[in-house]
């Protein structure tokens, strides 16, 4: 900071302001010429200041003679008589600074000079010439105040009530200070100081005003103001870090004043980044992740930001699906809950009833399929809780849809199983309780014959049952076989039983009793497979009951089961004609073998069967030359074997010219193989379809045939 004392910058040199100088001064006694006499008080001058200095109109000229006198003013550099280093002249006597020919607070003086005239002006040679002492003048340089030298714009915004003025000296000689105007309660640091910090009370435009002087002449000085528009700075309140369970939320944002949006985030979206309360998410649901939001806010350029993180936690998935809306359970206690289908998970969970008391869960409330007791009948809620823990103190939960359960008093089914006028007792048999199923019969319960040569079921649920009675040692029974409610083989014959909670049935389940045909020489066998994915996949079908039937009347003769390996013989067959009949509980027979024993053909092997278990479930009987065979609009077309085991043949012929199309698709409809696809002339044609070749498991698969515009599928089975 410069700071020079008023007793410097007014000091001047008592030589000067005590000037004393001869009134006249010539080189000839003889000569008049007088240039007169000069105010000789000393003038303080600006830089930009200029002056006018003329003698007393006291000069003497001589007009006659060999010369004419005239009269100049001359600025120099001398105090005497004597001119110095002449620095300009006229006849005027006005005078400015000339930068580069003279110095700042340097003594220059105006001097009146007469003499000679010689070419416009005074003859300097000229032996009368006559010099006046000269007036002192020193000019000072004039400062060019700055208030804001880095912009050319005088109105600034300022964000915030402080700001650092930003002034500059012109001079190396100079003081300055800042005021303001029009304003109170304005606070500088230190008002000489140009770079001085300022603090206003309110926002708002202030004007402020830079003066600058020299410090050696205060009267050289100069003032620049600048407009300082003082905003207030919001102050947003972004929300407290918070934890959501789930995948979306409202932003809490307490916005100041202004405007504001939040800011781009690639990981969330926004439903309107301007609202501070917008809804929003991350992208792909919750991931147990924490996420960063910005909430910039503006006033004019004046910005301020605030972050919140918010941590989106999963809420685990604990649906089920059941089908209705109330469950009927009969009995206090459910066998297990796998009947609610809830979902596994990676976090843990648990069973609760929360608006019933004394629950039992057994073995315990975390397992899915746990058993369920209650302590009355009634109506009963349950939900399948899922935790997904945070940290120590935070958790989302995830709750299924409610199980309602009505438990109802339990029902009962109890029989007896006579056959011959006996009946079967204890241990003589095992009675197997089922209901319908997705793929045939599911076995619900299974029991043996009591001492009091009953059989017991206590049912927990309402539904329809079947019951087949099953010899466990077949031998001692040599002519009864296992046998449907009521006195039938076949399940497609017995006689289903509704049962609601409450209900107690007594039913008498007579066995089926065969009529054997004698001894003889024939012999057959074959083997029974799963012929789909889900239920074996190609494994044997194991206990499957096999009846051989005599035709026409259709009387059973002789039965047999299936081994471990799906294997079945039946031998000591009579001369006649007969057929094959396949149970397994709830699955259709659709075809069988049909044989004649004879006294020259008396063997059959490879009877087999596939048990098909789609929706379209079905026993088929296998025949390797089986054909399927569609004759329309000018094609002739076949498909055989059927079920096949490696490689199946698809023989057409063409009674016109046409686009074939052959392609295999398996049960998913994925395409496995594109036969053929080209155009074709009138004639016969045969492809393969070596399923052995591919990777093709047994199953169903279907072939499309596409000729022209027609279209047609079929369904073989690889076994």
């Amino acid at each position: 900071m410069k700071k020079i004392s008023l007793l410097i910058i007014l000091f001047i040199p008592a030589f000067i302001m005590a000037q004393i100088c001869p009134l006249h001064r010539t080189g000839d006694r003889n000569c008049i010429t007088f240039a007169g006499t000069m105010d000789v008080t000393l003038q303080i001058l600006c830089e930009d200041d200029c002056i006018t200095a003329t003698n007393n109109a006291d000069e003497v000229l001589e007009t006659g003679g060999p010369g004419i006198d005239m009269l100049e003013y001359y600025l120099h550099t001398s105090s005497d008589t004597i001119l110095g280093t002449i620095i300009d002249h006229n006849i005027s006597g006005y005078f400015c600074f000339l930068p580069g020919d003279m110095y700042y607070n340097s003594v220059y003086y105006i001097s009146a000079v007469a003499g000679d005239e010689l070419g416009g002006s005074v003859d300097l040679n000229d032996t009368c010439l006559s010099v006046s002492c000269g007036k002192p003048v020193i000019w000072y340089e004039q400062p060019v105040a700055d208030a804001y030298y880095l912009l050319d714009d005088e109105n600034v915004w300022v964000c915030g009530l402080e700001f650092d003025m930003l002034a500059e000296y012109s001079i190396d000689s100079s003081t300055g200070q800042w005021s303001v105007l029009d304003a109170t309660g304005v606070v500088f640091e230190d008002i000489f100081d140009p770079g001085t910090h300022v603090t206003v009370p309110d926002s708002g435009y202030y004007t402020f005003v830079w003066e600058e002087q020299n410090a050696y002449n205060p009267l050289c000085s100069s003032t620049d103001t600048i407009v300082l528009h003082f905003l207030a700075i919001p102050d947003p309140f972004a929300g407290y870090d918070t934890i959501v369970c789930g995948d979306s939320t409202n932003l809490e944002c307490e916005s100041d004043f202004g405007t504001g949006q939040w800011l781009d985030n690639a990981a969330v979206w926004f439903s309107d980044q301007s609202d501070p309360h917008t809804w929003t998410g991350p992208y792909g649901g919750a991931h147990n992740e924490s996420y960063e939001y910005i909430w910039q806010e503006s006033n004019g350029p004046a910005v301020s930001q605030d972050t919140v993180y918010i941590y989106f936690a999963e809420i685990p998935d604990a649906q089920h699906y059941m089908g209705s809306d109330t469950i009927i359970n009969c009995g206090l206690t459910t066998s297990e809950f796998n009947w609610l289908d809830a979902q596994t998970s990676e976090y843990s969970g648990w069973w609760t009833a929360p608006y019933t008391s004394g629950v039992v869960y057994d073995p315990d409330s975390t397992s899915l399929t746990t058993s369920v007791t209650v302590p009355y009948y009634g109506v009963h809620t349950f939900y399948w809780v899922l935790e997904n823990v945070i940290d120590s103190t935070h958790s989302s939960f995830g709750w299924s849809d409610p199980v309602i359960t009505n438990f109802l008093p339990t029902a009962s089914i109890t029989g007896t199983v006579p056959y011959d006028d006996n009946f079967l007792h204890e241990n003589d048999a095992t009675v197997n309780l089922y209901n319908q199923g997705s793929y045939g019969f599911d076995l619900v319960q299974s029991t043996g014959i009591n001492s009091n040569d009953q059989f017991v079921f206590n049912i927990s649920n309402e539904d329809t049952y079947y019951i087949k009675v099953l010899l466990n040692e077949p031998e001692d029974f040599p002519y009864v076989v296992n046998s449907y409610y009521n006195n039938t083989y076949s399940w497609e014959n017995c006689q289903a039983i509704e049962m609601s909670c409450g209900t107690d049935e007594v039913i008498v389940v007579n066995m089926f009793e065969i009529i054997p045909e004698g001894n003889g020489q024939g012999h057959v066998s074959g083997t029974i497979y799963y012929g789909l994915q889900g239920q074996g996949n190609g494994y044997p079908v194991q206990d499957a009951d096999i009846f051989l039937e005599q035709e026409p009347e259709g009387n059973i003769v002789d039965h047999t089961k299936s081994d471990e390996s799906g294997y079945y013989q039946i031998t000591e067959i009579p001369e006649g004609d007969y057929s094959l009949v396949v149970d397994v509980p709830g699955i259709y027979q659709i075809t069988t073998h049909e044989f004649t024993v004879t006294a020259s053909e008396y063997i059959f092997e490879d009877l087999d069967f596939i048990v098909d278990t789609t929706g379209k479930s079905g026993i088929y009987a296998y025949d390797p030359t089986g054909v399927d065979e569609i004759i329309k609009e000018g094609l002739h077309y076949i498909i055989y074997p059927n079920p096949f085991k490696d490689k199946i043949i698809i023989e057409y012929s063409l009674q016109r010219p046409g686009q074939v199309l052959i392609e295999v698709y398996d049960i998913t409809g994925r395409k496995v193989e594109t036969v053929i696809n080209e155009r074709q002339e009138v004639g016969e044609y045969r492809e393969y379809f070596n399923g052995g070749n591919k990777d093709t498991a047994v199953g169903v698969y279907y072939v499309k045939m596409r000729f022209d515009n027609i279209i047609f599928v079929d369904k073989i089975i690889r076994f």
